[in-house]
């Protein structure tokens, strides 16, 4: 397993070889904790994974993008790139990690 480092102690897990796939995350969750996310088989798009974290005994659905502390796409050496986790809103137990509206 090859582990991608980000900023924050954020991270991207994958396999090795000539069909590598994202298997894992040390994502920034909305509650401002790192947390190790289980990502599916296949991406969601070519910005983001879908993926689940366990919080307080629950799973809770979302999906992994990059982007930086910000909340910006482009990343600079004052604002570096994150692995953030954002939890589906409508998902079963969405209500363990507070969803809070960030400045853009």
């Amino acid at each position: 397993m090859e582990r991608m480092s980000y900023a924050d102690g954020t991270a991207i897990y994958r396999t090795r070889g000539p069909f590598a796939e994202n298997v894992a995350a040390d994502a920034l969750c909305e509650d401002g904790k790192v947390r190790r996310v289980r990502l599916n088989r296949t991406p969601d798009t070519f910005f983001s994974h879908g993926g689940r974290v366990s919080v307080r005994g629950k799973t809770v659905s979302g999906f992994v993008s990059f982007e930086t502390r910000d909340g910006f796409s482009t990343p600079t050496q004052d604002d570096p790139a994150i692995v953030r986790f954002t939890a589906y809103s409508y998902g079963k137990n969405a209500n363990e990690l507070p969803h809070k509206e960030r400045a853009r």
